[in-house]
């Protein structure tokens, strides 16, 4: 088989379609292959090996199918043979015939995201007896759309073994009350993620840029915070949470073998949610990107020349097919209900890309619906997740990040005033932190003086007891230093015995 298909010549319709110009008889089974082209006359020879061999390197365009690292086809004629690649199959006769695009599954590959999501949360709980991760889902009003939004991260949620709480809140609820409840929810310990459900439907004016800023930048799964979206900003992908929607596309293009670095990205629409955090991933990835608003000059001109191509704008079927790049990848995020008798819901759902007319063009294309909008949900789940882990970790961490104050011995020996002057202690707010106790488990007396409620000993009962140090009389002095300075002496000699 390996001699057969390393012997087909391949000869160019275009710079970016090739075609098998000898028969393919017999091709089955899993196999890993590469394509060598002559750069001077477009032409190439097709190498492909058996199982066990190394991955694809490169792609064939056939029949308007890429053998990728992940999918392909061998076509000659009518004929089309598939070859799936690394156990993921996109490629369908039908398609190589028509020379219609390979459709990128949402659905399909949101299951897989899901199905990994349930082994991590089965291994914290094997991890941490009785842990479940939280969302808490955030709604003003009753919009229809956003409750079957919301049904659909609430299934998903539960089937991946996360305890999701939906919190609807009356079209009265002012912006403070709002703003109380994200607190209310920032200080609960069982909830590790949190979002808010947009478009408000309030009776009362609500700032959303508010209310995205009130959310604990830990817990938001949304990854629209400020801070979230300044990490993306920087390139420190690995701290705080991605945005779902861009994700989710990411993952999509990933999927379909496609490479992103040096590819050239558009992306139409600058939103917060959808088309500036593409961008940003986009980049990050190593694209060289161009974003197009509703200010951009001569989009047409810019679509043409993207290899790969997001649309986010909200606009049913604004990109014609006749604007798409030959090969180019194109993800669809619109998603626009167009009122249609035909159907029983009234309406039918429409992207923002001529899917039909596009199709001919492209390579991939995501449908509308099942392309970037189960992506969505599964990434929310993801962050979620994440964000479950990375507190449940820090709940159990075996030790702190405490650096004891520099000591500095004076000759000769100062007043007891003198020493406890000499040093500044770390804000008390902060030490809290450092030692895992929630903001709402500290009362605060000044900057340096805190009582810590008794609640703290419920939510760490799992954990080992530790040593508890009680200092049975202090010497007093009329200026009442006794205290600070046996204090600071005491924490200071326990840090470095413990060190020893």
């Amino acid at each position: 088989m390996a001699g057969l298909l390393s012997r087909l010549a391949v000869r160019s319709v275009s710079r970016r379609r090739l075609w098998a110009a000898a028969p393919v008889s017999g091709v089955s089974g899993t196999y890993t292959g590469r394509w060598s082209a002559d750069s001077a006359a477009c032409g190439g020879r097709l190498l492909c090996a058996g199982p066990g061999r190394p991955a694809v390197s490169g792609r064939l365009f056939c029949s308007a199918q890429w053998l990728s690292e992940r999918s392909g086809s061998l076509c000659s004629g009518a004929q089309t043979r598939c070859v799936t690649v690394s156990g993921f199959r996109m490629a369908s006769g039908d398609s190589a015939q028509t020379g219609e695009a390979v459709r990128l599954s949402g659905t399909e590959l949101s299951k897989e995201v899901r199905a990994g999501l349930v082994t991590e949360v089965q291994e914290l709980q094997n991890k941490y007896p009785g842990f479940v991760p939280g969302l808490a889902i955030l709604q003003v009003g009753g919009r229809e759309d956003s409750n079957v939004y919301i049904r659909a991260k609430v299934k998903a949620a539960s089937d991946i073994g996360i305890n999701a709480r939906h919190i609807q809140l009356p079209r009265s609820t002012t912006q403070m009350q709002l703003l109380q409840a994200i607190h209310g929810l920032n200080q609960d310990p069982s909830v590790h993620g949190m979002i808010v459900q947009l478009p408000l439907d309030s009776d009362t004016a609500i700032s959303e840029d508010r209310v995205i800023e009130a959310i604990d930048p830990d817990k938001d799964v949304d990854g629209l915070h400020p801070v979230n979206a300044g990490c993306l900003s920087h390139g420190q992908m690995r701290y705080g949470h991605l945005p779902c929607t861009p994700w989710g596309c990411i993952q999509l293009i990933k999927k379909a073998g496609v490479e992103i670095q040096g590819a050239e990205a558009v992306v139409l629409g600058r939103s917060k949610i959808v088309g500036s955090p593409m961008a940003e991933l986009l980049k990050w990835h190593h694209a060289t990107v161009s974003t197009c608003h509703s200010r951009t000059k001569n989009i047409q001109e810019h679509v043409l020349r993207a290899d790969i191509l997001v649309v986010g704008i909200g606009k049913p079927h604004f990109v014609k097919g006749d604007w798409i790049k030959p090969g180019a990848v194109v993800i669809d995020c619109g998603i626009n209900a167009i009122p249609d008798e035909t159907k029983k819901s009234g309406h039918r759902l429409l992207g923002d890309v001529d899917t039909a007319e596009a199709s001919k063009r492209a390579s991939f294309i995501t449908p509308v619906p099942g392309g970037v909008g189960p992506m969505t949900v599964a990434m929310l789940m993801q962050n979620t997740v994440r964000a479950a882990a990375l507190a449940v970790e820090r709940e159990h961490q075996d030790s702190w990040e405490l650096e004891p104050l520099t000591i500095e011995p004076l000759s000769p020996v100062p007043s007891d005033i003198a020493v406890s002057r000499s040093q500044r202690p770390r804000p008390v707010s902060e030490l809290g932190s450092t030692v895992g106790l929630l903001p709402s488990e500290l009362d605060l007396f000044g900057e340096t003086k805190a009582k810590v409620a008794l609640s703290v000993l419920e939510r760490l009962q799992h954990r080992a007891d530790g040593k508890y140090v009680v200092v049975g009389g202090i010497t007093p002095t009329p200026l009442g230093e006794g205290k600070s300075t046996t204090t600071i002496g005491l924490s200071q000699a326990l840090v470095r015995g413990a060190e020893a």
